[in-house]
């Protein structure tokens, strides 16, 4: 998806389930993407600057652990969230010895538009509740002080499971993303609604 989207084309899109509409849910796509994994002692002789991964964590768990759970959202929602963001305790934030401010690049999972502000107030960068107001005036964008999903993620680059995301953290972190470059990145976060986590990093800590 590479022409701007207006407000007027949005609300022209019919509802899939309401609240949300077609242009609220990802972009089927035939796509793939190759990773390597390998030491840091083998990284260091390779051809292209390395990418370290500092931390990760898995999936939390609990009865409204389920994207369409959520209050007010589906057929099988919980009255209220069971967590509550633990921000630069986050288990994952603690091993890779970082914080949500040190994140120059927040790259989440986006099957749905939601997705984006339950996993900018999962992960702390701002209250539960609060994310849609923290958005506003290009805080997201390029430019802004934490831009997310750069290359479009699953809304406007196409589904890949993640995979996507991960390439343009790679990219990035190389400084390599072209136009889409952001400035000074030394850290990158890939994260979901559900809680699990990666951080990576240009250089070692």
């Amino acid at each position: 998806m590479r022409a701007p989207m207006t407000q007027g084309d949005y609300e022209a899109s019919r509802f899939v389930v309401e609240p949300l509409r077609l242009l609220d849910c990802s972009v089927p796509v035939d796509t793939a993407v190759a990773i390597v994994l390998t030491r840091d002692d083998r990284a260091r002789d390779l051809r292209r600057r390395p990418v370290y991964l500092l931390a990760f964590q898995g999936i939390h768990a609990g009865p409204g652990e389920f994207i369409f759970g959520r209050p007010g959202l589906g057929i099988n929602q919980v009255d209220g969230d069971d967590w509550e963001p633990l921000g630069r305790e986050e288990p994952v934030f603690r091993r890779a010895g970082v914080a949500p401010e040190d994140v120059g690049t927040l790259h989440c999972y986006d099957g749905f538009t939601p997705q984006v502000l339950w996993t900018l107030e999962r992960f702390g960068f701002c209250r539960p509740g609060e994310a849609a107001d923290w958005v506003q005036g290009g805080r997201i964008g390029l430019g802004g002080e934490l831009p997310v999903n750069t290359s479009g993620g699953h809304l406007s680059e196409g589904h890949a499971n993640g995979w996507g995301h991960t390439l343009e953290i790679v990219r990035q972190l190389r400084g390599e993303a072209g136009e889409r470059q952001v400035d000074g990145l030394r850290v990158a976060q890939w994260a979901t609604t559900l809680g699990d986590s990666i951080i990576y990093a240009n250089a070692r800590p």
